[in-house]
């Protein structure tokens, strides 16, 4: 099996403590590093009522500057500049969970 499981997942474990204290849970996330940057999605949910753009605004504010460190870190070593980083938060309503 190639695929792991959802709390297997590094990008997970990381920040799935963090987004629990705004009310909310990971219900995906994904990396992929590509050429010219890294590509990282993180589908939300609400863990009460629907999840809103705000919401999905604080997540960005919470993981964007610890991702942009983490993966900053990487590409120094690399010996690569720093390129960019497209983060792209979806929500996920009751209605889609179900």
């Amino acid at each position: 099996m190639l695929e792991r499981t959802l709390q297997e997942n590094p990008l997970y474990i990381e920040y799935e403590p963090l987004l629990a204290q705004l009310g909310l849970t990971i219900v995906e996330i994904a990396q992929a590093n590509r050429r010219e940057g890294v590509n990282v999605v993180i589908i939300i949910l609400a863990r009460e009522g629907e999840t809103t753009v705000d919401q999905c605004a604080d997540v960005y504010r919470l993981v964007f500057p610890r991702m942009q460190l983490a993966l900053g870190e990487r590409e120094r070593h690399k010996r690569k500049a720093w390129s960019s980083a497209r983060y792209s938060l979806r929500r996920k309503t009751k209605r889609q969970n179900a």
